[in-house]
């Protein structure tokens, strides 16, 4: 694969929205965990009924775009690298 200024931006562009969106996730990760573990005595949180059935959920949804975050990062780190490799050859 040739490493092109063009798809270079891109991949940067693209880590860069996926990584604002990652952070987002991550916020409100913390905030439905802090609802979780407020509610954690009561009967319906070990049943996955009542009020935290909406933040088990939201964690189930959040958690990929912080993975394709991170598949993103790992995918420009390679292309960066390779590119950078290339050019001292």
């Amino acid at each position: 694969m040739i490493c092109t200024t063009k798809l270079t931006r891109l991949v940067i562009v693209a880590g860069l929205v996926l990584g604002m969106i990652s952070f987002a996730c991550l916020i409100l990760y913390f905030l439905a965990l802090t609802d979780i573990w407020y509610e954690s005595g009561s009967p319906d949180f070990w049943r996955g009924d009542g009020l935290n059935s909406f933040e088990w959920r939201f964690l189930g949804v959040c958690y990929w775009p912080m993975f394709l975050f991170h598949l993103a990062f790992f995918l420009a780190a390679a292309i960066m690298l390779r590119g950078w490799s290339n050019a001292q050859s």
